[in-house]
């Protein structure tokens, strides 16, 4: 067996060994109280969020936390069985084989949507002084299933021959890298917008509080009130690395990097600005679920988030549609 398949199948072992107490497990606890009366007391895990949200009425957010993070790691399993057994049957892994590969990469980074809501809440919750708010052991066990997940589909991926067609970098016009390059540098001008002005609003009257929010400043404060994996997440997968997946975008117009290089491809699928835009829209809708007197509102740049989140989305399923395309053509070829 090939290290690439060991590591693969480890990596799949650990995912859903974390899995169970990541969605049985406590994510956070938020605990306040004034002049002897308490004010809140959540102690929530994702099965137990989705219960909640249910009873309270609040569908939309609860169906999208099922359906992302309960439903699709049991599905993405079940692919996978499907996967191995085809395999090892001698089933060659033609073209439906090539399309289940892509769509494992495709779909193992959305599970992450309800670590990103809970993260957001509890960064808004600390900035209250008389709330005592943790993450707990369900939150970082869901994170590693989420971060596992995506490598061990990831690892999945058959062996790239590359073909002329797609490994050799073609040189372009004048015109067509001036239209790339400003292309390019309009994204990163946005995205820079988009992490420095708010783009949610916190409001309690009972813990009187009315704070808007950056995804910077979120960052932040989680950083500062002793919540560093949780901080370096959000700063790695939504800020550092789609900021990267832009710039690897521009080499990609510019024809300097082949379209199917690995390291773009491991960029691009845990780029997950796009997860965070859906846990934002997630968290607006669920927060007065949680408490009466809480209310998350989703401001204007919080909008344009969520207007850039289906761009990124378009980009990385037709990536991964003509990546499987390719790895079609040259099974066929060597046919």
């Amino acid at each position: 067996m090939q290290l690439r398949a060991i590591v693969c199948i480890v990596f799949f072992v650990i995912a859903y060994i974390a899995l169970i107490p990541g969605l049985m497990s406590t994510l956070f606890t938020a605990k306040a109280s004034m002049f002897g009366f308490t004010i809140v007391d959540m102690q929530k895990s994702t099965i137990g969020t989705i219960r909640l949200l249910y009873g309270e009425g609040r569908y939309t957010p609860a169906a999208i936390i099922f359906i992302f993070s309960v439903i699709m790691p049991f599905v993405k399993l079940a692919a996978l069985i499907f996967h191995c057994v085809s395999t090892r049957r001698g089933a060659p892994p033609a073209e439906q084989h090539a399309s289940l590969i892509s769509g494992l990469q495709a779909i193992s980074k959305w599970a992450t949507v309800d670590i990103f809501a809970a993260a957001m809440l509890v960064a808004f919750l600390r900035t209250v002084q008389i709330v005592e708010v943790d993450l707990h052991e369900g939150f970082f066990c869901f994170l590693a299933y989420c971060i596992f997940s995506v490598a061990g589909a990831l690892l999945l991926e058959l062996p790239e021959k590359v073909n002329a067609s797609t490994s050799q970098a073609h040189q372009m016009g004048g015109r067509a890298v001036l239209s790339a390059s400003a292309f390019s540098t309009l994204l990163l001008l946005y995205f820079g917008v988009l992490l420095e002005w708010p783009c949610l609003k916190f409001t309690s009257s009972a813990l009187m509080i009315n704070k808007e929010m950056s995804i910077y400043a979120i960052i932040l404060q989680l950083w500062t009130t002793h919540s560093p994996a949780a901080a370096l997440t959000i700063s790695v997968l939504v800020v550092i690395l789609p900021a990267l997946d832009l710039l690897i975008m521009c080499a990609l117009l510019l024809g300097y990097l082949p379209r199917s290089s690995i390291a773009a491809r491991w960029v691009r699928d845990f780029s997950m600005l796009d997860v965070f835009a859906l846990s934002a829209f997630v968290v607006a809708l669920a927060t007065s679920g949680f408490h009466n007197a809480f209310q998350m509102t989703l401001l204007e740049t919080g909008k344009l988030l969520c207007g850039f989140a289906p761009f990124i989305t378009i980009r990385t399923l037709g990536d991964s549609m003509l990546l499987s395309g390719d790895q079609t053509t040259k099974q066929h070829c060597k046919v």
